[in-house]
Protein backbone atom coordinates (compact mmCIF):
# COMPACT_ATOMS: atom_id res chain seq x y z
CA UNK A 1 0.00 0.00 0.00
CA UNK A 2 1.59 3.25 -1.44
CA UNK A 3 1.50 5.93 1.73
CA UNK A 4 0.55 9.58 0.77
CA UNK A 5 2.46 12.59 1.12
CA UNK A 6 1.28 14.93 3.82
CA UNK A 7 0.05 18.30 2.66
CA UNK A 8 3.43 19.67 3.29
CA UNK A 9 5.58 16.88 1.48
CA UNK A 10 3.49 17.40 -1.59
CA UNK A 11 4.04 21.55 -1.11
CA UNK A 12 7.62 20.79 -1.08
CA UNK A 13 7.42 18.78 -3.78
CA UNK A 14 5.59 21.27 -5.97
CA UNK A 15 7.75 24.25 -5.00
CA UNK A 16 10.83 21.99 -5.87
CA UNK A 17 9.57 22.08 -9.28
CA UNK A 18 9.92 25.58 -9.84
CA UNK A 19 6.08 26.30 -9.47
CA UNK A 20 3.75 27.59 -6.53
CA UNK A 21 1.12 28.65 -9.42
CA UNK A 22 -1.55 25.94 -8.06
CA UNK A 23 -0.94 26.26 -4.13
CA UNK A 24 -3.25 28.44 -2.07
CA UNK A 25 -1.53 31.21 0.21
CA UNK A 26 -2.21 28.99 3.37
CA UNK A 27 0.11 26.19 1.79
CA UNK A 28 2.38 29.05 0.68
CA UNK A 29 2.51 30.49 4.41
CA UNK A 30 2.73 27.04 5.74
CA UNK A 31 5.92 26.32 3.49
CA UNK A 32 7.30 29.94 4.81
CA UNK A 33 6.79 28.93 8.77
CA UNK A 34 8.68 25.13 7.96
CA UNK A 35 11.46 26.90 6.76
CA UNK A 36 14.59 24.94 6.95
CA UNK A 37 16.93 27.76 7.95
CA UNK A 38 17.79 31.00 6.27
CA UNK A 39 19.15 29.91 3.40
CA UNK A 40 15.70 27.83 2.65
CA UNK A 41 14.96 28.42 -0.55
CA UNK A 42 11.90 26.44 -1.17
CA UNK A 43 10.77 28.96 2.01
CA UNK A 44 12.28 32.22 0.20
CA UNK A 45 10.66 30.77 -3.17
CA UNK A 46 6.58 30.92 -1.24
CA UNK A 47 7.14 34.13 0.43
CA UNK A 48 7.98 35.66 -3.05
CA UNK A 49 4.90 33.95 -4.48
CA UNK A 50 2.85 35.72 -1.79
CA UNK A 51 4.70 39.46 -2.67
CA UNK A 52 3.86 38.59 -6.34
CA UNK A 53 0.34 37.43 -5.88
CA UNK A 54 -0.96 40.25 -3.64
CA UNK A 55 1.43 43.14 -4.84
CA UNK A 56 -1.61 44.61 -6.97
CA UNK A 57 -4.10 44.26 -3.49
CA UNK A 58 -1.10 46.11 -1.54
CA UNK A 59 -0.15 48.65 -3.53
CA UNK A 60 -3.51 49.94 -4.71
CA UNK A 61 -4.64 50.06 -1.18
CA UNK A 62 -1.37 52.07 -0.38
CA UNK A 63 -0.92 54.62 -3.69
CA UNK A 64 -4.40 55.35 -3.21
CA UNK A 65 -4.05 56.19 0.13
CA UNK A 66 -1.36 58.30 0.08
CA UNK A 67 -0.53 60.75 -2.51
CA UNK A 68 3.43 60.34 -2.45
CA UNK A 69 4.51 57.36 -4.06
CA UNK A 70 7.78 56.79 -1.94
CA UNK A 71 5.50 57.12 1.36
CA UNK A 72 3.51 54.78 -0.79
CA UNK A 73 6.23 52.16 -1.34
CA UNK A 74 7.31 52.59 2.00
CA UNK A 75 3.76 51.33 3.22
CA UNK A 76 4.11 48.09 0.81
CA UNK A 77 7.03 46.95 2.27
CA UNK A 78 6.35 47.74 5.96
CA UNK A 79 2.97 45.72 5.16
CA UNK A 80 4.76 42.38 4.04
CA UNK A 81 7.46 42.78 6.58
CA UNK A 82 4.40 42.36 9.30
CA UNK A 83 3.42 39.52 7.33
CA UNK A 84 6.91 37.98 7.65
CA UNK A 85 7.39 38.92 11.62
CA UNK A 86 3.71 37.49 12.47
CA UNK A 87 4.10 34.52 10.20
CA UNK A 88 3.50 31.76 13.21
CA UNK A 89 -0.33 33.65 14.20
CA UNK A 90 -1.67 34.23 10.49
CA UNK A 91 -4.40 32.71 9.52
CA UNK A 92 -5.67 32.31 5.76
CA UNK A 93 -9.44 33.24 5.33
CA UNK A 94 -12.46 30.77 4.71
CA UNK A 95 -10.77 30.26 0.83
CA UNK A 96 -7.06 30.21 1.80
CA UNK A 97 -6.46 33.82 1.12
CA UNK A 98 -4.54 35.66 2.89
CA UNK A 99 -6.06 38.90 1.14
CA UNK A 100 -8.46 40.48 3.68
CA UNK A 101 -5.89 40.13 6.08
CA UNK A 102 -3.09 42.06 4.13
CA UNK A 103 -5.53 44.74 2.72
CA UNK A 104 -6.24 45.44 6.46
CA UNK A 105 -2.83 45.25 7.14
CA UNK A 106 -1.66 47.94 3.86
CA UNK A 107 -5.00 50.29 5.94
CA UNK A 108 -3.48 50.50 8.99
CA UNK A 109 0.36 51.45 7.67
CA UNK A 110 -1.09 53.57 5.13
CA UNK A 111 -3.22 55.51 8.28
CA UNK A 112 -0.22 55.62 9.99
CA UNK A 113 1.73 57.22 7.65
CA UNK A 114 -1.19 59.98 6.76
CA UNK A 115 -1.34 60.51 10.85
CA UNK A 116 2.63 61.13 10.80
CA UNK A 117 2.49 63.60 8.04
CA UNK A 118 -0.63 65.69 10.08
CA UNK A 119 1.93 65.94 12.29
CA UNK A 120 5.24 66.97 10.65
CA UNK A 121 5.68 70.85 10.26
CA UNK A 122 5.74 72.30 6.55
CA UNK A 123 8.61 71.32 4.37
CA UNK A 124 11.45 74.21 4.31
CA UNK A 125 12.48 75.61 0.78
CA UNK A 126 11.32 77.48 -2.21
CA UNK A 127 8.33 77.17 -3.42
CA UNK A 128 7.87 75.66 -6.89
CA UNK A 129 6.13 77.42 -9.63
CA UNK A 130 3.89 74.77 -10.92
CA UNK A 131 3.12 73.52 -7.19
CA UNK A 132 0.28 75.69 -6.14
CA UNK A 133 -0.47 75.55 -2.33
CA UNK A 134 -4.07 75.60 -2.60
CA UNK A 135 -4.39 73.20 -6.03
CA UNK A 136 -2.11 71.04 -3.91
CA UNK A 137 -4.26 70.54 -0.64
CA UNK A 138 -7.71 70.17 -3.01
CA UNK A 139 -5.58 67.44 -4.15
CA UNK A 140 -4.47 65.76 -1.12
CA UNK A 141 -8.13 66.33 0.23
CA UNK A 142 -9.54 64.60 -2.65
CA UNK A 143 -7.40 61.82 -2.59
CA UNK A 144 -7.82 61.29 1.05
CA UNK A 145 -11.80 61.18 0.26
CA UNK A 146 -11.58 58.77 -2.62
CA UNK A 147 -9.67 56.51 -0.10
CA UNK A 148 -11.76 56.71 2.73
CA UNK A 149 -14.76 56.42 1.07
CA UNK A 150 -13.72 53.33 -1.00
CA UNK A 151 -12.82 51.51 2.08
CA UNK A 152 -16.31 52.34 3.77
CA UNK A 153 -17.87 50.68 0.74
CA UNK A 154 -18.95 47.02 1.63
CA UNK A 155 -16.42 44.72 0.53
CA UNK A 156 -19.26 43.28 -2.59
CA UNK A 157 -18.97 46.67 -4.12
CA UNK A 158 -15.49 47.94 -2.89
CA UNK A 159 -13.61 44.87 -4.29
CA UNK A 160 -14.49 45.03 -8.00
CA UNK A 161 -13.49 48.41 -8.01
CA UNK A 162 -9.97 47.53 -6.73
CA UNK A 163 -10.23 44.93 -9.26
CA UNK A 164 -11.26 46.25 -12.38
CA UNK A 165 -10.47 49.82 -11.64
CA UNK A 166 -7.24 49.78 -9.78
CA UNK A 167 -5.60 46.54 -10.63
CA UNK A 168 -6.33 46.60 -14.62
CA UNK A 169 -7.89 43.24 -14.21
CA UNK A 170 -11.06 42.03 -17.13
CA UNK A 171 -14.18 41.40 -15.76
CA UNK A 172 -13.76 37.44 -16.41
CA UNK A 173 -10.70 37.80 -14.66
CA UNK A 174 -11.85 39.62 -11.45
CA UNK A 175 -15.27 37.46 -11.30
CA UNK A 176 -12.43 34.31 -11.31
CA UNK A 177 -10.56 35.78 -8.74
CA UNK A 178 -13.81 36.03 -5.93
CA UNK A 179 -15.21 33.13 -7.10
CA UNK A 180 -18.90 35.02 -8.67
CA UNK A 181 -20.52 34.63 -12.27
CA UNK A 182 -19.41 37.77 -14.27
CA UNK A 183 -23.09 38.98 -14.65
CA UNK A 184 -23.17 39.40 -10.67
CA UNK A 185 -19.59 41.14 -10.91
CA UNK A 186 -20.84 43.48 -13.74
CA UNK A 187 -23.39 44.28 -11.66
CA UNK A 188 -21.97 44.67 -8.31
CA UNK A 189 -19.43 46.84 -9.87
CA UNK A 190 -21.68 49.53 -11.70
CA UNK A 191 -23.43 49.77 -8.18
CA UNK A 192 -20.23 50.00 -6.23
CA UNK A 193 -18.65 53.07 -8.48
CA UNK A 194 -22.69 54.63 -8.59
CA UNK A 195 -22.18 54.92 -4.61
CA UNK A 196 -19.10 55.57 -4.50
CA UNK A 197 -19.15 58.86 -7.20
CA UNK A 198 -22.71 59.77 -4.89
CA UNK A 199 -20.99 59.82 -1.86
CA UNK A 200 -17.99 62.01 -3.31
CA UNK A 201 -20.68 64.36 -4.98
CA UNK A 202 -22.14 64.63 -1.49
CA UNK A 203 -19.00 66.17 0.21
CA UNK A 204 -18.88 68.17 -2.82
CA UNK A 205 -15.44 66.64 -4.37
CA UNK A 206 -16.63 64.89 -7.61
CA UNK A 207 -15.35 66.74 -10.31
CA UNK A 208 -11.46 67.08 -8.54
CA UNK A 209 -12.19 63.42 -7.19
CA UNK A 210 -13.01 62.00 -10.45
CA UNK A 211 -9.55 63.37 -12.16
CA UNK A 212 -7.59 61.75 -8.71
CA UNK A 213 -9.25 58.66 -9.30
CA UNK A 214 -8.44 58.43 -12.81
CA UNK A 215 -4.48 59.33 -12.07
CA UNK A 216 -4.23 56.69 -9.30
CA UNK A 217 -6.04 54.03 -10.91
CA UNK A 218 -3.55 54.44 -13.82
CA UNK A 219 -0.46 54.65 -11.13
CA UNK A 220 -2.11 51.76 -9.41
CA UNK A 221 -2.47 49.74 -12.98
CA UNK A 222 1.34 50.70 -13.64
CA UNK A 223 2.21 49.04 -10.57
CA UNK A 224 4.88 49.15 -8.23
CA UNK A 225 8.09 49.04 -9.24
CA UNK A 226 10.16 45.97 -9.62
CA UNK A 227 12.87 47.45 -7.47
CA UNK A 228 10.83 47.53 -4.87
CA UNK A 229 9.23 44.60 -5.26
CA UNK A 230 12.48 42.29 -5.57
CA UNK A 231 13.73 44.02 -2.27
CA UNK A 232 10.45 43.18 -0.93
CA UNK A 233 10.49 39.23 -1.79
CA UNK A 234 14.06 39.22 0.27
CA UNK A 235 12.60 40.99 3.27
CA UNK A 236 11.69 37.25 4.21
CA UNK A 237 15.69 36.02 4.61
CA UNK A 238 16.74 39.35 5.49
CA UNK A 239 19.12 40.34 7.77
CA UNK A 240 16.98 43.30 9.02
CA UNK A 241 19.87 45.17 7.72
CA UNK A 242 18.12 44.69 4.55
CA UNK A 243 15.07 46.63 5.57
CA UNK A 244 14.76 50.72 5.67
CA UNK A 245 14.59 52.09 9.00
CA UNK A 246 11.63 53.49 8.06
CA UNK A 247 9.74 50.62 6.58
CA UNK A 248 10.94 49.03 9.87
CA UNK A 249 9.52 51.33 12.02
CA UNK A 250 6.04 51.25 10.51
CA UNK A 251 5.68 47.43 11.04
CA UNK A 252 6.41 47.55 14.49
CA UNK A 253 3.68 50.70 14.98
CA UNK A 254 1.20 48.70 13.09
CA UNK A 255 2.37 45.68 15.26
CA UNK A 256 1.60 47.52 18.13
CA UNK A 257 -1.47 48.87 17.39
CA UNK A 258 -2.92 45.27 16.02
CA UNK A 259 -2.07 43.71 19.33
CA UNK A 260 -4.18 46.34 21.09
CA UNK A 261 -6.79 45.85 19.19
CA UNK A 262 -6.63 42.28 20.48
CA UNK A 263 -5.65 43.00 23.77
CA UNK A 264 -8.72 45.76 24.22
CA UNK A 265 -11.77 42.89 24.65
CA UNK A 266 -9.71 41.22 27.20
CA UNK A 267 -9.14 44.57 29.27
CA UNK A 268 -12.69 45.54 28.82
CA UNK A 269 -13.91 42.53 30.46
CA UNK A 270 -11.35 42.21 33.47
CA UNK A 271 -12.16 46.13 33.97
CA UNK A 272 -15.36 45.03 34.29
CA UNK A 273 -15.15 41.57 36.59
CA UNK A 274 -12.71 43.67 39.01
CA UNK A 275 -14.87 46.64 39.06
CA UNK A 276 -18.09 44.17 39.48
CA UNK A 277 -15.93 42.09 42.72
CA UNK A 278 -15.04 45.86 43.92
CA UNK A 279 -18.62 47.18 44.12
CA UNK A 280 -20.33 43.91 45.11
CA UNK A 281 -17.95 43.29 47.95
CA UNK A 282 -20.32 44.43 50.93
CA UNK A 283 -23.56 42.87 49.01
CA UNK A 284 -25.12 39.60 49.73
CA UNK A 285 -25.29 37.81 46.90
CA UNK A 286 -28.52 37.75 44.68
CA UNK A 287 -30.44 34.59 44.33
CA UNK A 288 -30.95 33.83 40.81
CA UNK A 289 -33.98 35.04 39.56
CA UNK A 290 -35.98 34.92 36.16
CA UNK A 291 -34.94 38.94 35.50
CA UNK A 292 -34.18 39.06 31.86
CA UNK A 293 -30.36 39.18 31.39
CA UNK A 294 -29.19 42.75 31.95
CA UNK A 295 -28.16 45.15 28.19
CA UNK A 296 -24.53 47.02 28.15
CA UNK A 297 -24.25 50.38 28.04
CA UNK A 298 -24.07 50.37 24.31
CA UNK A 299 -26.99 48.71 24.01
CA UNK A 300 -29.00 50.27 26.34
CA UNK A 301 -29.87 53.27 24.09
CA UNK A 302 -31.24 51.07 21.59
CA UNK A 303 -32.76 48.56 23.84
CA UNK A 304 -34.78 51.54 25.73
CA UNK A 305 -36.19 52.29 22.43
CA UNK A 306 -37.41 49.03 21.16
CA UNK A 307 -41.27 49.15 20.28
CA UNK A 308 -41.15 53.01 20.59
CA UNK A 309 -43.31 54.56 17.61
CA UNK A 310 -40.82 56.85 16.50
CA UNK A 311 -41.88 61.00 17.46
CA UNK A 312 -43.65 62.13 14.69
CA UNK A 313 -42.59 65.34 14.94
CA UNK A 314 -39.14 64.33 14.03
CA UNK A 315 -39.22 61.38 11.95
CA UNK A 316 -40.78 60.86 8.23
CA UNK A 317 -41.85 57.46 6.75
CA UNK A 318 -41.58 57.16 2.96
CA UNK A 319 -43.80 55.05 0.60
CA UNK A 320 -41.75 52.34 0.54
CA UNK A 321 -41.84 52.12 4.25
CA UNK A 322 -38.11 53.26 5.29
CA UNK A 323 -38.51 55.28 8.43
CA UNK A 324 -35.83 58.32 8.45
CA UNK A 325 -35.76 60.25 11.95
CA UNK A 326 -33.59 62.72 13.81
CA UNK A 327 -32.50 61.13 17.30
CA UNK A 328 -30.35 64.56 18.52
CA UNK A 329 -27.71 67.01 17.64
CA UNK A 330 -24.70 68.21 19.34
CA UNK A 331 -21.83 70.88 19.19
CA UNK A 332 -18.63 69.89 17.41
CA UNK A 333 -16.91 67.91 18.81
CA UNK A 334 -19.53 66.24 20.54
CA UNK A 335 -18.97 65.27 24.12
CA UNK A 336 -20.92 62.82 26.22
CA UNK A 337 -23.15 65.81 28.17
CA UNK A 338 -23.54 68.03 24.57
CA UNK A 339 -26.18 66.91 22.97
CA UNK A 340 -29.66 67.81 22.78
CA UNK A 341 -32.82 66.75 20.93
CA UNK A 342 -34.04 68.21 17.66
CA UNK A 343 -36.76 70.36 19.83
CA UNK A 344 -33.65 71.92 21.97
CA UNK A 345 -34.24 69.75 25.05
CA UNK A 346 -31.14 67.66 26.10
CA UNK A 347 -30.17 64.19 25.26
CA UNK A 348 -29.09 61.73 27.77
CA UNK A 349 -27.05 59.64 26.83
CA UNK A 350 -24.94 60.28 24.07
CA UNK A 351 -27.21 58.95 20.96
CA UNK A 352 -23.44 57.82 19.30
CA UNK A 353 -19.48 58.60 19.48
CA UNK A 354 -18.12 61.45 18.66
CA UNK A 355 -16.63 62.84 15.30
CA UNK A 356 -13.17 63.29 15.74
CA UNK A 357 -11.71 63.61 12.50
CA UNK A 358 -12.54 66.42 11.22
CA UNK A 359 -11.16 69.86 11.44
CA UNK A 360 -14.04 72.14 12.06
CA UNK A 361 -11.75 75.49 11.95
CA UNK A 362 -9.76 74.64 9.03
CA UNK A 363 -9.49 77.48 6.61
CA UNK A 364 -10.57 75.05 3.61
CA UNK A 365 -13.85 73.92 5.82
CA UNK A 366 -14.84 77.25 7.25
CA UNK A 367 -13.47 80.45 5.66
CA UNK A 368 -12.75 83.36 7.92
CA UNK A 369 -14.89 81.06 10.63
CA UNK A 370 -18.35 81.63 9.15
CA UNK A 371 -19.78 79.07 9.96
CA UNK A 372 -20.81 76.93 13.35
CA UNK A 373 -20.81 72.90 13.12
CA UNK A 374 -22.88 70.36 14.16
CA UNK A 375 -22.80 66.98 14.52
CA UNK A 376 -25.96 65.30 13.65
CA UNK A 377 -27.34 61.41 14.18
CA UNK A 378 -30.38 59.97 12.60
CA UNK A 379 -31.68 56.62 12.38
CA UNK A 380 -33.03 54.80 9.66
CA UNK A 381 -34.97 52.30 9.48
CA UNK A 382 -37.06 49.31 7.07
CA UNK A 383 -35.08 50.40 4.37
CA UNK A 384 -35.85 48.19 1.37
CA UNK A 385 -32.68 47.31 -1.33
CA UNK A 386 -30.06 49.44 -2.23
CA UNK A 387 -31.96 51.94 -3.53
CA UNK A 388 -30.54 55.62 -2.86
CA UNK A 389 -31.57 57.81 -0.27
CA UNK A 390 -30.68 61.29 0.51
CA UNK A 391 -30.53 63.79 3.78
CA UNK A 392 -29.33 66.99 3.67
CA UNK A 393 -30.36 70.56 5.96
CA UNK A 394 -31.65 73.41 4.14
CA UNK A 395 -30.77 76.04 5.15
CA UNK A 396 -27.19 74.86 5.34
CA UNK A 397 -23.62 75.95 4.38
CA UNK A 398 -19.92 74.83 3.53
CA UNK A 399 -19.08 71.30 3.97
CA UNK A 400 -20.83 68.66 5.27
CA UNK A 401 -20.63 64.43 5.43
CA UNK A 402 -22.44 61.55 6.62
CA UNK A 403 -21.56 57.64 7.37
CA UNK A 404 -22.72 54.88 9.34
CA UNK A 405 -22.69 55.82 13.43
CA UNK A 406 -20.89 53.49 16.25
CA UNK A 407 -21.47 53.37 19.78
CA UNK A 408 -18.18 52.44 21.80
CA UNK A 409 -16.55 51.88 19.05
CA UNK A 410 -18.85 48.86 18.09
CA UNK A 411 -21.26 49.59 14.74
CA UNK A 412 -24.60 50.77 15.90
CA UNK A 413 -27.38 49.13 13.67
CA UNK A 414 -29.52 51.55 11.73
CA UNK A 415 -27.54 54.88 13.23
CA UNK A 416 -26.45 57.57 10.78
CA UNK A 417 -24.42 60.50 11.83
CA UNK A 418 -22.64 63.36 10.22
CA UNK A 419 -21.17 66.29 10.38
CA UNK A 420 -22.89 70.03 8.95
CA UNK A 421 -21.91 73.48 8.93
CA UNK A 422 -24.48 76.18 9.68
CA UNK A 423 -24.19 79.97 9.05
CA UNK A 424 -23.44 81.50 13.00
CA UNK A 425 -26.89 83.32 12.83
CA UNK A 426 -29.26 80.60 11.99
CA UNK A 427 -31.47 79.21 15.02
CA UNK A 428 -33.42 76.64 13.43
CA UNK A 429 -33.13 74.39 9.88
CA UNK A 430 -35.11 71.48 7.96
CA UNK A 431 -34.35 68.24 6.72
CA UNK A 432 -34.56 67.78 3.44
CA UNK A 433 -34.97 63.85 2.40
CA UNK A 434 -34.91 62.66 -1.17
CA UNK A 435 -35.51 58.79 -1.75
CA UNK A 436 -35.93 56.45 -4.58
CA UNK A 437 -39.06 54.55 -2.98
CA UNK A 438 -42.00 55.42 -5.35
CA UNK A 439 -42.75 52.54 -8.16
CA UNK A 440 -40.99 52.50 -11.39
CA UNK A 441 -42.11 54.91 -14.03
CA UNK A 442 -41.79 55.18 -17.99
CA UNK A 443 -40.07 57.74 -19.40
CA UNK A 444 -39.80 56.57 -22.71
CA UNK A 445 -40.67 53.88 -24.89
CA UNK A 446 -38.33 52.55 -28.40
CA UNK A 447 -39.04 50.14 -30.80
CA UNK A 448 -36.31 48.02 -32.38
CA UNK A 449 -34.60 50.37 -34.49
CA UNK A 450 -31.76 52.71 -33.43
CA UNK A 451 -31.93 56.59 -33.00
CA UNK A 452 -31.91 59.87 -31.21
CA UNK A 453 -34.14 61.21 -29.18
CA UNK A 454 -34.98 64.03 -25.95
CA UNK A 455 -37.20 63.56 -23.62
CA UNK A 456 -38.09 64.44 -20.04
CA UNK A 457 -37.25 62.16 -17.16
CA UNK A 458 -39.83 61.67 -14.31
CA UNK A 459 -39.50 64.59 -11.83
CA UNK A 460 -37.20 66.35 -13.46
CA UNK A 461 -37.15 69.21 -15.87
CA UNK A 462 -33.91 67.88 -17.20
CA UNK A 463 -33.95 66.99 -21.12
CA UNK A 464 -31.61 63.93 -21.75
CA UNK A 465 -30.52 63.18 -25.18
CA UNK A 466 -31.03 59.03 -25.47
CA UNK A 467 -30.05 57.25 -28.28
CA UNK A 468 -29.82 52.70 -28.80
CA UNK A 469 -30.38 50.15 -31.14
CA UNK A 470 -31.79 46.64 -30.31
CA UNK A 471 -29.33 43.42 -31.91
CA UNK A 472 -30.30 40.08 -31.81
CA UNK A 473 -28.27 37.67 -29.34
CA UNK A 474 -27.44 34.48 -28.81
CA UNK A 475 -29.75 34.29 -25.74
CA UNK A 476 -32.40 36.55 -27.65
CA UNK A 477 -32.30 40.44 -27.89
CA UNK A 478 -30.10 43.13 -26.65
CA UNK A 479 -30.51 46.87 -26.38
CA UNK A 480 -27.97 49.50 -25.62
CA UNK A 481 -29.00 52.79 -24.25
CA UNK A 482 -26.45 56.02 -24.33
CA UNK A 483 -27.89 58.90 -21.71
CA UNK A 484 -26.14 61.76 -23.21
CA UNK A 485 -25.54 64.49 -20.47
CA UNK A 486 -26.22 61.83 -17.58
CA UNK A 487 -26.70 63.53 -14.38
CA UNK A 488 -25.55 61.10 -11.53
CA UNK A 489 -28.09 61.95 -8.94
CA UNK A 490 -28.84 58.50 -8.02
CA UNK A 491 -32.23 57.36 -9.33
CA UNK A 492 -32.51 54.33 -10.74
CA UNK A 493 -32.59 53.30 -14.70
CA UNK A 494 -33.40 50.14 -15.93
CA UNK A 495 -35.08 48.53 -19.22
CA UNK A 496 -37.55 46.90 -20.11
CA UNK A 497 -38.56 44.62 -22.95
CA UNK A 498 -42.32 43.68 -23.79
CA UNK A 499 -43.09 41.24 -26.20
CA UNK A 500 -46.25 40.90 -28.40
CA UNK A 501 -47.85 39.14 -25.60
CA UNK A 502 -47.58 42.31 -23.19
CA UNK A 503 -45.25 39.83 -20.94
CA UNK A 504 -42.29 42.20 -19.36
CA UNK A 505 -38.94 40.93 -19.58
CA UNK A 506 -36.23 42.29 -17.27
CA UNK A 507 -32.09 41.86 -17.20
CA UNK A 508 -31.15 41.73 -13.49
CA UNK A 509 -27.39 42.48 -13.94
CA UNK A 510 -27.25 44.80 -17.05
CA UNK A 511 -23.98 45.84 -18.31
CA UNK A 512 -22.82 49.71 -17.11
CA UNK A 513 -20.14 51.46 -18.00
CA UNK A 514 -19.52 55.12 -17.19
CA UNK A 515 -18.00 58.42 -17.77
CA UNK A 516 -17.64 62.13 -17.46
CA UNK A 517 -20.17 62.81 -19.51
CA UNK A 518 -22.86 59.93 -20.44
CA UNK A 519 -23.94 56.51 -19.33
CA UNK A 520 -23.67 53.42 -21.34
CA UNK A 521 -26.77 50.64 -20.34
CA UNK A 522 -26.79 47.14 -21.88
CA UNK A 523 -29.79 45.02 -21.17
CA UNK A 524 -30.49 41.91 -22.85
CA UNK A 525 -33.60 39.37 -22.64
CA UNK A 526 -34.18 35.93 -23.47
CA UNK A 527 -36.78 37.04 -26.25
CA UNK A 528 -35.76 37.11 -29.97
CA UNK A 529 -36.38 40.14 -31.73
CA UNK A 530 -39.01 39.42 -34.08
CA UNK A 531 -41.49 39.08 -30.92
CA UNK A 532 -40.37 42.32 -29.01
CA UNK A 533 -42.84 44.98 -29.25
CA UNK A 534 -41.10 47.47 -27.55
CA UNK A 535 -38.99 48.77 -25.22
CA UNK A 536 -39.72 50.67 -22.24
CA UNK A 537 -37.18 53.04 -20.40
CA UNK A 538 -38.20 53.62 -16.83
CA UNK A 539 -36.83 55.55 -13.44
CA UNK A 540 -37.74 55.86 -9.72
CA UNK A 541 -39.05 58.97 -9.11
CA UNK A 542 -37.73 61.02 -5.77
CA UNK A 543 -40.02 61.12 -3.19
CA UNK A 544 -39.08 64.35 -1.34
CA UNK A 545 -40.38 65.31 2.41
CA UNK A 546 -39.28 67.48 4.82
CA UNK A 547 -38.67 67.91 8.96
CA UNK A 548 -38.77 71.82 9.50
CA UNK A 549 -37.72 73.45 13.29
CA UNK A 550 -35.15 71.31 13.60
CA UNK A 551 -32.92 73.29 16.60
CA UNK A 552 -29.66 74.47 16.24
CA UNK A 553 -28.82 75.74 19.56
CA UNK A 554 -30.17 73.58 22.78
CA UNK A 555 -32.86 75.48 24.87
CA UNK A 556 -32.09 77.39 28.16
CA UNK A 557 -33.03 75.66 30.92
CA UNK A 558 -34.06 77.64 33.74
CA UNK A 559 -32.52 78.00 37.10
CA UNK A 560 -34.54 76.70 39.58
CA UNK A 561 -33.81 79.20 42.47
Amino acid sequence: MTRAKTPSAELRSLLAHGTATGATDHQLLERFRSAEGPSDAGAEAAFAALVDRHAALVWGVCRRGLPDRADAEDAFQATFLVLVRKAASVRADARGSLGPWLYGVARRVAARIRRQARNLPPPIGEPSDADDPAIAAERREACAAVSAELDRLPAKYRRPIELCDYEGLTYEQAAHSLGWPTATLKSRLARGRQRLKGRLARRGLAPLAGIVMAELSRECRAGVSQAVLSSTSRVATAASGLVPAAVARLAEGAMTAMLWNKLKPFALVLLGVFGAATLGAPFRTRAPSDDPPAVSRAQAPEAARAGAEPDPRWSRRLADGTVVEILGLSTYPASPTSWWRPDGSPLKPAPCDAITRLDAQDPLMNPGGQFTARQVVMRITSRPGNRLLKTDFAPSAGFSTIDAATREGEPAPALRSGFWQFPKSLATTSLQIEAASLPWQTFHTLGMGAGSFQCRTWNSSVVETLSGGAVATSRGTSLSVVRGFYLDDGRPFRIIAVDRDGREHTDDAPRVVHNLNAELTTAEFAVVPDRVREFRLQEVPFESLTIPDVALHPRKIEDPR
